[in-house]
């Protein structure tokens, strides 16, 4: 088992994390909402494998934390890659969580 922090695993699973949700919120546009938390999740996964309880945890939050931070950068200055729209839309699955307390 690994202990300590892993940074080609962080960056491999950035990367993972930054194509997933652009794919899964252009091909399957029922699952944009929930692209990034599926993405996260995948990223996580991947980063923690193999390592200890805390390293694993900390590798999958730092790499959903870098993903999200570099597609959401990517998305205000690029539009699209090759035709495929890079901006994924969250809004709707934050919607309800909004009106709960807005009202």
């Amino acid at each position: 088992m690994d202990d300590g922090l892993s940074l080609t695993k962080i960056l491999y699973a950035s990367a993972l994390y930054s194509v997933w949700v652009i794919l899964i919120g252009y091909f399957i546009p029922e699952l944009e909402p929930y692209a990034a938390i599926i993405s996260a999740l995948g990223a996580g996964v991947y980063a923690g494998y193999g390592c200890a309880k805390r390293a694993g945890t900390a590798n999958g939050f730092i790499s959903g934390l870098i993903g999200g931070i570099v597609t959401g950068a990517a998305s205000l200055s690029i539009s699209s890659i090759a035709g495929i729209p890079i901006s994924v839309s969250i809004a709707d699955f934050f919607v309800p969580a909004f009106s709960a307390f807005s009202s």
